[in-house]
């Protein structure tokens, strides 16, 4: 496996591309923080990253809001690969050429987390996370990941789905020949996994939650993680009020898959609308829309352990 060697995200990188100072100083604050450690196997276009992870105690690694706070610390590690510039050239995958003058939107996500994920005995304290590609389109990709312990335990898989965005216009853009052209003979499967967005049933719970500052993302929307915790909320909320009577043991359970959904965007301030719901016809699942106004922006289907035993799945 070929180690990458990076230089100085502030310089200009061959071909005119810049990256802009603010990125600059973000990924200089991930490396400080997290010590990221980047590998790329260039035969088969898969990037390797040793991260330092958080300690948990008993209590904490049961939390579901420890779920979200990982994933963050995977999207840090995902960011210093796509976007520290390296000699091999932009970024993994010339990520940061990819989004030279536009945006990455995130279509949708699926993540299974295995029980190995809320086991204090399982140190996560470092985490080695792999992300190669999937199906390309002509305006989105795949990208999947997996993430585990030093020691080789599986915490959890990814499946993500995001699509290239004008700056100006906000609308989808073609993936460019050269970058389909040089990525597509490193694609791992072929499948494309399809999103269902669901019919909201009028049996809901709703509430409602402010867009605060610190849930923005370096393009000053809201970030992709806060949604989920939006809703784990209002699940955790709901049970703690006396709803999902006969679920709520099963809620209270560690979650097992995520699928989020995104149909839309909001900001800084805005007004959201989260609502709640058991999808009876799957055994331990919860869903949620959230709403601005009366857009529905995202989707989230929760699914937990159906039990707290700790075999490994």
């Amino acid at each position: 496996m070929e180690k990458s060697k990076s230089r100085s995200a502030t310089e200009e990188e061959e071909g005119g591309l810049d990256l802009t100072a603010c990125r600059a100083r973000l990924l200089k604050f991930y490396q400080d923080s997290f010590k990221c450690e980047l590998y790329t196997d260039t035969s088969k276009m898969e990037c390797t990253m040793t991260c330092l992870g958080q300690m948990y105690d008993d209590d904490a690694v049961k939390s579901v809001s420890e779920v979200c706070k990982f994933l963050k610390k995977i999207d840090v590690a995902e960011t210093l690969a796509l976007y520290t510039v390296t000699d091999c050239g932009h970024g993994f995958l010339d990520f940061a050429r990819l989004v030279d003058r536009k945006l990455i939107f995130s279509i949708g996500s699926v993540i299974n987390i295995s029980k190995n994920f809320y086991l204090p005995a399982i140190s996560k304290s470092k985490f080695i996370h792999k992300m190669w590609l999937g199906n390309i389109g002509n305006t989105s990709y795949e990208s999947h990941t997996s993430t585990s312990s030093v020691h080789g335990q599986i915490l959890l898989n990814c499946q993500n789905q995001g699509a290239l965005v004008d700056n100006k216009t906000r609308r989808p853009t073609r993936l460019p020949d050269w970058w389909k052209n040089k990525y597509e003979k490193f694609v791992v499967g072929k499948k494309r996994y399809t999103f269902v967005k669901l019919d909201r049933p009028c049996d809901i719970l709703s509430s409602d939650v402010l867009v605060v500052h610190n849930d923005r993302d370096e393009n000053q929307h809201t970030n992709w993680l806060a949604y989920p915790m939006y809703c784990i909320n209002s699940v955790n909320s709901y049970i703690n009020q006396g709803h999902f009577k006969g679920k709520e043991n099963i809620c209270r359970n560690w979650i097992k898959r995520l699928e989020m959904l995104h149909l839309g965007e909001s900001l800084e301030g805005d007004n959201l609308v989260v609502h709640i719901w058991k999808e009876d016809c799957v055994d331990n699942r919860i869903a949620s829309h959230i709403y601005k106004g009366d857009k529905c922006i995202f989707q989230c289907i929760i699914d937990y352990h159906s039990s707290l035993a700790t075999s490994q799945l």
